[in-house]
């Protein structure tokens, strides 16, 4: 393809890594070198998120713009995030960690189903694997940065 036909990019305020920086996914990596215990492990917490991903959707529904962006075979900005789901009132992640097994973050911000979502992340295994943050400097800047910095094909209302 002639530098001619290449499609112009929108500008974003956030930049690629270069080709030459980049690492590969961790979840790549982990289904080469897992044994098949821990691969079906990380199957298992990746079908749970996004069991709580759905049902966090469906309760937050009205509730303004949110940003949802899978990563898994994006490794433009992280090798290691495979899922983000970030709305005004509850942030949700999926990555895979250095070693190799998966693990979820999430925070609450005066969200009127922090109740309904903490039972649904309590009664799955993924409970084991997942870890409430706080976001700095607060849940509001962290939002409204991401929601500002973000290419706004990953925005959405819900």
């Amino acid at each position: 393809m002639s530098a001619e036909q290449v499609p112009e990019r929108k500008p974003t305020s956030i930049q690629p890594i270069p080709m030459h920086s980049r690492i590969q996914k961790r979840w790549v990596l982990a289904k080469r070198r897992n044994g098949v215990q821990q691969q079906l492990h990380n199957e298992a917490i990746e079908s749970q998120y996004h069991s709580i991903l759905a049902k966090a959707k469906q309760l937050l529904k009205s509730q303004g713009v949110y940003l949802e962006r899978d990563y898994k075979n994006d490794n433009t900005e992280n090798a290691f995030l495979l899922h983000a789901f970030i709305s005004d009132s509850f942030y949700f992640t999926l990555e895979c960690s250095m070693s190799f097994v998966y693990l979820v973050e999430y925070a609450f911000s005066n969200c009127l189903h922090e109740d309904d979502l903490r039972k649904q992340l309590s009664t799955y295994t993924l409970s084991q694997h997942a870890k409430e943050v706080d976001l700095q400097p607060t849940f509001k800047t962290f939002y409204q940065t991401v929601i500002t910095v973000q290419d706004k094909r990953y925005l959405h209302s819900l």
